[in-house]
């Protein structure tokens, strides 16, 4: 193996570094989802998805209103790249182009989600009308790009329906798009999440007639056996049914063999939806987390409540947004940011301008520079704000408090710390850990601060200061892909401070064969150090990023780890902390955040993670974070709460922050379907407390930790 020497970065385009970008371009894009379906001669014509914000030039810009559509930011943005030295095309959403659904007063929104060829990517950090961007993985197939125009299917005909011979459900007669009459209603859940059996009795108004009203699979695109599903025609990738086309599966569904009753998981499999691992020919899985969350969040019955009336989460039209499976396993997180934004969106527009809209999300990584300065959580602030009354996004605390996911040190003037790094065996995506500090102190003196990383066979690289980088190769020369790297950068895309990523290749291809020292980091214990040169203290935060595997072994995180004592003259060893173990979106300004509440003792639950933010806002404002403790465990013997499974009938058991989130949004949505008056987002938080005292509800919620979760 080999260091390269310390190389600068900073200085190549208009807008702060994306240090994700350096790491693909230095792995040849190896360890991300989906690239190794392509043949290398592919890969260069294959539509990366990226999240951007818009320059204070551009956004400012006079903006023309031409039927409701404020299009002159994003044809700028369009106009800039036609305009470069060597042209190329900008995919940006239609509904990028409207303004945000029920703000008041109508306005564009800064954020929105785009799609460029890999080959043109490098351009897209000279266009002066974006102010940032940042990668969104997994990188798409070499034709699935995002339209900028809405899809008009308004005149396919319609063709007769296949009852079921061969066993083919076709969902709906013909595609549609979205039309005006699809926002006509007053009432509105949503959740974003994955795996939803969207069949369930839970869900339904009769036995033919489903509450969902639009279910949109972002990952999988309308291919030959989804020929009848309708687009996404805001959005132009993935596929949906809505409400008429599930009404239909319900009526029809597959015939079952002679003899044997009706199966709506007959109807999954033939619609390969919910199968294991994507492929039609495994079973429908038994039990889907965003199945389960649903049915917390508005199940014909409370899951906490089996015996009370009806509520009117109960009652309510609902929608899903269901994430891809490949989404998860982009370690960066950026393609969840980027999917999630476009579901808030989607979900703002099939509700009225001043309609009732609570949504609950479930999902969420553990890096990012959790002062609310991200791009997602600058994006659902920026809805929270233009949409003030009737709305509310719910998001879960995470479960991270005892994953040794950070680390926490004040580095003083002349001290070098050092962070162990545990990178599992076998892990087939890449692992990454990022270290967030203020670039320069409250006088104005830039801090500097020098950071190292040694493998675990003792190889160590050069010292790197801010605006530089370190490759580790798998071979004796500077060729190939990079193994590992050290990314150091003074200014980033995702944040407002600066930010050293630390980014690793899988440690294996799967858990069949064996590591290829050339293309694959060797686990074990990574040593970062961090040497303070400069004249005062720094404080660093650091947090190793979420890993799930798409496929088997599904093993633990890269987590931090606590070493012994270095011993006199050797540096100070820091270990993980409990606290400040958010998830991404949870430090964000007017997100509501929930932790997880142990209901037979009223404490929180031991993995519920704790606040503070890093700073930002909400720490300004002492806002508590989490929001509330709510309902996640029926007791420490008794872990989760009985919900939905994906048959009907079939429970399961699950626990988590993803359970307190929808039990938080469940009650927001039934305050304000009962109030004869608007509820502003600063209304929120007196709301939850009240919570914590009705007698009705207050079994369920419980009053935000200290930061020693006590």
């Amino acid at each position: 193996m080999l260091w390269s020497k310390a190389e600068t970065i900073d200085g190549y385009s208009l807008q702060p570094l994306d240090p994700y970008v350096r790491w693909a371009d230095s792995s040849q894009w190896r360890g991300y989802a989906s690239v190794n379906q392509f043949e290398r001669k592919d890969l260069e014509d294959s539509w990366i998805t990226f999240l951007a914000e818009l320059s204070d030039a551009a956004f400012a810009d006079p903006i023309k209103n031409i039927n409701g559509l404020h299009t002159s930011a994003m044809d700028m943005v369009q106009a800039q790249s036609r305009a470069a030295a060597e042209p190329f095309t900008i995919y940006i959403p239609f509904a990028y182009r409207h303004a945000v659904p029920g703000g008041n007063p109508p306005a564009p929104s800064r954020f929105f989600t785009g799609r460029i060829q890999k080959r043109h990517l490098g351009q897209l950090g000279r266009i002066p009308a974006i102010a940032r961007w940042e990668l969104a993985q997994p990188v798409g197939r070499p034709d699935d790009r995002v339209a900028d125009h809405e899809t008009d299917l308004g005149g396919a005909p319609g063709r007769p329906a296949d009852d079921g011979e061969l066993g083919i459900v076709k969902p709906c007669i013909a595609p549609r798009s979205q039309a005006s009459a699809d926002s006509n209603r007053d009432l509105l859940l949503g959740t974003i999440d994955s795996g939803c059996a969207f069949l369930h009795a839970s869900f339904r108004y009769t036995d033919t007639s489903t509450r969902i009203v639009q279910f949109w699979d972002q990952g999988v695109a309308r291919e030959p056996q989804r020929e009848y599903w309708s687009p996404a025609s805001r959005f132009g990738y993935g596929s949906v049914l809505w409400k008429q086309d599930i009404d239909r599966l319900l009526s029809l569904q597959v015939p079952p063999p002679a003899g044997q009753p009706r199966d709506e998981l007959r109807t999954y499999k033939t619609l390969a939806h919910m199968v294991r691992h994507g492929q039609a020919r495994l079973p429908v899985r038994r039990a889907m987390h965003g199945t389960h969350v649903l049915d917390v969040l508005a199940g014909r019955r409370n899951p906490w409540h089996r015996d009370s009336a009806p509520d009117a989460a109960s009652k309510a039209p609902l929608a899903f947004v269901q994430l891809p499976r490949k989404t998860l396993a982009d370690g960066s997180g950026g393609s969840l940011s980027a999917h999630i934004l476009d579901g808030v969106r989607q979900l703002m527009t099939l509700v009225k301008p001043k309609g009732k809209l609570v949504i609950s999300i479930s999902q969420g990584t553990h890096a990012g520079p959790h002062d609310g300065s991200s791009m997602i959580e600058r994006a659902l602030d920026e809805l929270l704000s233009l949409r003030k009354d009737n709305f509310a996004i719910v998001v879960g605390a995470g479960n991270s408090r005892r994953s040794d996911c950070h680390a926490h040190v004040e580095v003083q003037p002349q001290q070098t710390v050092e962070l162990a790094l545990r990178i599992p065996p076998r892990d087939t995506t890449d692992s990454f850990a990022e270290c967030w500090y203020p670039y320069a102190a409250a006088n104005g003196q830039t801090h500097r601060l020098h950071m190292q990383l040694e493998t675990p066979t003792g190889l160590a690289s050069d010292w790197v200061a801010a605006g530089h980088e370190c490759r580790l190769f798998g071979t004796n020369s500077a060729q190939g892909p990079a193994v590992a790297s050290l990314i150091h950068a003074s200014h980033v895309s995702n944040g407002k401070d600066a930010m050293a990523l630390v980014a690793l290749s899988p440690t294996s291809e799967s858990s069949f064969k064996a590591a290829d020292p050339a293309l694959h980091a060797p686990s074990g214990t990574w040593k970062l150090r961090i040497k303070n040169l400069g004249a005062q203290g720094c404080s660093v935060h650091a947090w190793s990023e979420r890993d799930e595997p798409v496929r088997p072994p599904w093993r633990d995180y890269p987590r931090w780890l606590s070493l012994p004592p270095a011993g006199v003259g050797g540096p100070l060893r820091v270990g993980p902390s409990e606290s400040g173990t958010l998830s991404n979106l949870a430090t964000a300004e007017h997100v509501l955040v929930a932790g997880a509440l142990v209901v037979a003792t009223g404490k929180p639950a031991g993995y519920s993670a704790l606040g503070p933010p890093r700073g930002g806002a909400r720490l300004a404002n002492g806002l508590p974070t989490p929001n509330v403790l709510a309902a996640a465990d029926q007791s420490r013997q008794l872990p989760g709460v009985r919900a939905a499974a994906v048959r009907g009938g079939d429970t399961a058991r699950m626990s988590g922050t993803s359970v307190a989130a929808p039990t938080l949004a469940r009650q927001l949505f039934n305050l304000l379907a009962d109030s004869t008056k608007p509820i502003g987002r600063q209304d929120w938080q007196e709301e939850i407390a009240k919570l914590t005292q009705l007698p009705a509800t207050r079994s369920c919620f419980a009053t935000t930790p200290n930061e020693e979760g006590k």
